[in-house]
């Protein structure tokens, strides 16, 4: 079964191991991912409250820096 864990650990081995010549990351927030992305595979996980989950709960997403986010470098 895919985890929310799994899909982000792919990801971001695609980006580790590409970003190095695109430069198209500024900021990786790997642990707040972690904790968001085990937090919806506990939640699908139980299935009387994975049945309130939106079908993108847990889907790993990129955001693009020009968005100002508290606590994050934002470059735009």
């Amino acid at each position: 079964m895919l985890t929310s864990a799994a899909l982000l650990d792919a990801g971001l081995a695609r980006i580790h191991a590409h970003d190095g010549d695109l430069k198209a990351c500024v900021t990786l927030m790997e642990e707040s991912a972690r904790e968001e992305a085990l937090a919806a595979d506990a939640l699908l996980a139980d299935r009387r409250r994975a049945r309130r989950a939106s079908p993108l709960t847990g889907i790993t997403i990129g955001v693009k820096d020009l968005f100002e986010t508290r606590g994050v470098l934002t470059t735009a």
